[in-house]
């Protein structure tokens, strides 16, 4: 990357996010490529393994989506696996997407991600550091830009962690800063579930679908919009392709889901990522036996 230089916000100035001011060791200052005003909206840091299983890494970018056409704006670190799905997902909603880097915003890491990085700045999300724009990735930079993750959001959900992982030390930041901690249980047989297990057993909130999570978020942050108003929202903007075709095949009465993955001849993981976006922009309800629609 070109060499250049970056807006800075010091913390004694009135941009720099409130939510960050009342940390232990609030970083002095941030730069800043990118939006500054997305660091003032409502945000869900999103965190997890650099080495997910296909599922995990689909879901992440599922709910990242549904949760960003909900207005709430997904913090992440850049990082390989989970940080990479959640911010594209997020990308592909409504919503904006924070990326907090461990590096000076001079330096290209990790290298895979570029164009990603590219991409939350040109879609109205940013980059920020704490450090200075030439200062290289250092292993010890990391866990102390997690606080920044946990800092900036008013929750973190964890999907997919192995027992010690920089995640665990997300979650411990965001539980220490009285912020909200949810994790996904996964497979006892995957390694990589161990850490969400563990939170769990020490006071987690367990989530199994995004629409928990929106609603754990709603008690912590009054302005997200109401389940009305985000229907409001979403059915003026148009809907996809795919989500038109799956919407075809609900009905006002309870559809299967069964029904619904043979009839719009998707596979079964298409659709049911395809349903967590349109249950969240209220298009349609989960029942008892499948969804109907709204």
């Amino acid at each position: 990357m070109t060499a250049k230089s970056y807006p800075f916000i010091s913390i004694d100035e009135a941009l720099y996010p409130q939510s960050l001011k009342t940390i232990d060791t609030p970083p002095k200052g941030l730069f800043i490529a990118g939006s500054i005003e997305c660091l003032s909206k409502p945000c869900l840091a999103i965190v997890g393994t650099r080495k997910p299983t296909s599922f995990a890494q689909k879901l992440a970018e599922s709910w990242a989506k549904a949760l960003s056409d909900a207005g709430i704006t997904i913090v992440s670190g850049l990082a390989l696996g989970i940080d990479g799905a959640a911010h594209r997902g997020a990308l592909l909603g409504v919503g904006k997407t924070i990326a907090i880097l461990g590096c000076g915003l001079n330096h290209d890491y990790p290298k895979q991600h570029v164009a990603l990085r590219r991409e939350i700045i040109e879609n109205g999300g940013c980059v920020i550091s704490e450090y200075s724009p030439e200062t290289p990735p250092r292993a010890q930079n990391f866990p102390r830009r997690n606080r920044i993750i946990s800092g900036l959001s008013y929750g973190v959900l964890v999907i997919e962690a192995a027992m010690r992982s920089g995640s665990l030390v997300t979650a411990r930041l965001a539980a220490e800063q009285g912020k909200e901690v949810m994790a996904i249980p996964g497979s006892l047989h995957n390694p990589m579930a161990a850490g969400c297990h563990w939170l769990i057993r020490d006071g987690a909130t367990l989530v199994t679908n995004v629409e928990e999570v929106a609603a754990t978020l709603r008690q912590q942050v009054i302005s997200l919009p109401t389940p009305s108003t985000e229907r409001a929202t979403t059915r003026s903007c148009c809907l996809t392709k795919q989500e038109s075709a799956i919407l075809e095949h609900i009905h006002e009465y309870t559809t299967p889901i069964d029904e619904i993955v043979m009839n719009s001849r998707l596979a079964f993981h298409e659709v049911c990522s395809i349903l967590v976006g349109l249950e969240i922009s209220d298009h349609v309800t989960k029942v008892v036996g499948g969804y109907v629609k709204k």
